[in-house]
């Protein structure tokens, strides 16, 4: 991966790294790429490994960025902040098939990254599609709290 100061035309004065900072986001940003149920998931982490894990779920038409304002508030009060592109959007893998998008799948690809990064349950927000993963029992055994904020 590559660390950008807060002027991308630094790129060629820079280490390669597993961080990288963002204008306007002073948090380091971890990028991963994690293979969950049999597609490449790309994960943006933030804050100490051994904070409250919180899982921001984007909505349609977004990826990960859409939760940037969000970031630095939440690693700050010592949340480790973990923003997935779920699947079919931005940098995770796109299977073809309606059927790889039902919400059970998307569940549990929320799941599998909980897995692969916490050791605890999470505390979940999701906006607009995202959202559709916290009613009911999708994310039982992971959800701390839930909120679907309105924007």
């Amino acid at each position: 991966m590559i660390y950008l100061g807060s002027n991308a035309s630094d790129l060629g004065n820079r280490w390669l790294t597993g961080f990288m900072t963002l204008s306007g986001i002073r948090s380091p940003l971890e990028f991963r790429v994690f293979h969950i149920n049999g597609i490449a998931l790309h994960v943006v982490l933030a804050g100490s490994a051994s904070g409250k894990p919180l899982i921001f779920l984007h909505g349609f038409p977004e990826f990960w960025f859409a939760w940037r304002l969000q970031i630095d508030h939440f690693v700050s009060s010592g949340y480790r902040v973990i923003i997935p592109d779920q699947r079919g959007y931005n940098l995770s893998d796109k299977p073809a098939g309606i059927a790889n998008y039902s919400i059970d799948l998307l569940a549990k690809d929320v799941v599998g990254i909980l897995d692969t990064v916490a050791d605890s349950s999470a505390f979940v927000v999701g906006h607009g599609t995202g959202e559709l993963l916290l009613p009911g029992t999708w994310l039982p055994d992971i959800r701390k709290g839930l909120a679907a904020p309105r924007c």
